[in-house]
């Protein structure tokens, strides 16, 4: 397998009580990326990646675009959106190795962290889970 491939315009918000929180962007980022809020960069929101531990920790998945550093976008923090990618059932997808991106986990390699972002609960939406652990694969 490889990185689920996100149409950004079918990312959304599937429920009422989906958190959705708007922060400054530190860089261009499409709807449907996986951000965390950069301590170095003024808490701004950026692609969040698996290879460094001080870029893995996930705070939600963008749900507007951002074009540069500076623009405010949207983005859900808890409850279940719309992922805008086809995915099975019950799976739990991880943070990827390219900037943003999710995975399944059989597409984890020798020391990714090990970060859960959302779990399929129908072939286009997911509930967040955000396990934001640590952990490096062996």
């Amino acid at each position: 397998m490889a990185d689920l491939s996100i149409t950004a315009a079918n990312v959304g918000v599937a429920s009422s009580i989906t958190k959705v929180v708007v922060i400054e962007a530190a860089e261009a980022i499409t709807r449907g990326m996986a951000v965390y809020r950069n301590g170095s960069n003024s808490n701004k929101a950026t692609k969040a990646i698996n290879t460094a531990s001080a870029s893995t920790a996930v705070y939600g998945i963008a749900q507007s675009e951002s074009a540069a550093d500076g623009d405010f976008i949207a983005v859900a923090t808890s409850g279940t959106i719309i992922t805008g990618a086809s995915m099975t059932v019950g799976q739990l997808y991880y943070l990827s190795s390219t900037a943003g991106k999710l995975m399944p986990y059989a597409d984890l390699t020798t020391n990714d962290y090990i970060n859960g972002v959302y779990r399929a609960t129908t072939s286009t939406k997911a509930i967040l889970v955000l396990e934001n652990n640590g952990i490096q694969s062996p």
